[in-house]
């Protein structure tokens, strides 16, 4: 299949035939690479690796992501490093993001011998992603078409992506804020504005992830009221409200959100739920400041507190790992899950919502289950290896044959994974009064 709205072959196989998929990684796999069969040996037997002090899992997941960059020499990261592709093309919207992410580096370790090159690092991506910027401000769905692979231009989808370039927005905006470089602020701009010409009047937006709307857009309005908070257009405020306001009508008492996967007919990754309880929190933090009162906090908590007590007072057990505390990689509505691996990404995710949570709310409960996740999946960073790919790396399934991103480590679990480390990072700074 060519490459078309539905995104081509590889895409369909991702979306839904995930069983499919995994055979295709099994059969296609360079197994001549040793490094790929100790991953997965090392998964068979729950072989978890050495426990460091954070800054060093954060400075090899960071130098994951240098080596991904240099792989392309383009400025973009590669989605994946694939255990039958090697490193993937590009993708425009992980790399806008995972700016935001060495910026805030920079903040909590602002000593790191790894700064100045984080900084220049910073900038080759943020100018690689002006230079594909659409006319119209926007920025297309999925990877960016620079390699001439098959398998990698059947996942290439030209098509407008609001939820994309929001995420590109939060990349820009860091980098403008570090630089003072007003190229990315118009760029921003120019993104931001487009997000409200075609944000629908219910607050969705419909050119979304398969052109329908998800409840996790709302990581949309956020970046909206990060950048209103630079550009006062009441616009901006506004469409971000209009956003969360329809979100909120779609979380059940339970705390599930309805709409929240990004595949039809599917139950939600947690990956997607990180993706909207953060949201929830940040534009609380936001309105706050900007002395406007919400009920975001409460509808963040409704959720984050069910995955709380799931994971904290009752627990999951994986067949694999009858030993291990567990958070399943979907759920339904009911949160109850029928799949036997973690999705890592979404995990450092709610890591990252609990630990932000303490910060507000000084619960810690939150503090408590953020840093015991933390621990599980530093647990399965591998800092060892002699493959680039995996050195640093975060796998996108837990064990590595798991339906979400298999026999992949990913770049949008290497950002989260950050993320959560940094949040805690400061946290124990500011709890033993290292920062004011």
């Amino acid at each position: 299949m060519s490459s078309d709205t539905t995104g081509g072959f590889i895409y369909e196989l991702y979306s839904y035939h995930p069983r499919i998929a995994v055979l295709f990684h099994l059969v296609t796999g360079r197994w001549n690479h040793l490094s790929h069969i100790k991953a997965v040996v090392n998964d068979l037997f729950d072989d978890r690796q050495s426990i460091f002090d954070n800054q060093i899992h954060i400075n090899g997941a960071i130098q994951w992501i240098f080596n991904a960059q240099d792989s392309l020499k383009t400025g973009g990261i590669p989605a994946d490093y694939c255990f039958t592709w090697g490193w993937s093309n590009p993708y425009p919207e992980t790399s806008g993001y995972i700016i935001y992410s060495l910026i805030n580096y920079l903040n909590v370790f602002p000593e790191s011998e790894m700064n100045d090159e984080i900084i220049q690092r910073s900038i080759w991506i943020g100018d690689w992603l002006l230079s594909i910027q659409n006319d119209n401000g926007s920025y297309y769905e999925g990877l960016h078409a620079e390699k001439k692979n098959l398998l990698h231009k059947n996942m290439i989808i030209q098509r407008e992506s609001a939820f994309e370039t929001a995420q590109i927005i939060a990349g820009l905006l860091s980098l403008y804020k570090k630089t003072h470089d007003n190229k990315y602020l118009d760029a921003s701009i120019k993104s931001g504005d487009w997000l409200i010409k075609t944000q629908e009047t219910e607050g969705y937006w419909n050119l979304s992830h398969q052109n329908k709307p998800r409840s996790y857009d709302v990581y949309i309005g956020w970046r909206l009221l990060e950048l209103y908070q630079i550009v006062p257009n009441p616009d901006y405020l506004y469409s971000a409200i209009k956003v969360f306001d329809w979100a909120s009508e779609l979380q059940k008492e339970n705390g599930f959100f309805l709409e929240c996967s990004h595949l039809i007919n599917r139950d939600p990754w947690t990956h997607g739920i990180g993706y909207t309880v953060e949201a929830y929190i940040e534009a609380y933090v936001i309105l706050k400041r900007l002395n406007i009162e919400s009920n975001y906090l409460s509808i963040a908590q409704r959720t984050a507190d069910t995955l709380l007590k799931l994971y904290h007072i009752r627990g999951f057990k994986s067949i694999y790992y009858q030993d291990k505390g567990f958070i399943p990689a979907s759920f339904n509505e009911n949160w109850e899950s029928k799949v036997k691996f973690m999705h890592l990404s979404g995990c450092a995710q709610i890591a990252l919502c609990w630990l932000k949570l303490f910060e507000i709310t000084r619960d810690y409960r939150y503090l408590n289950a953020g840093i015991k996740l933390n621990k599980d999946i530093k647990s399965i960073q591998n800092l060892h290896s002699n493959n680039k790919g995996i050195r640093g790396g975060i796998k996108g399934s837990h064990p590595i044959w798991g339906f979400s991103s298999p026999f992949r480590f990913t770049n949008h679990s290497v950002k989260f994974f950050i993320d959560s480390l940094l949040e805690e990072s400061l946290i124990m700074k500011k709890e033993r009064g290292e920062l004011l």
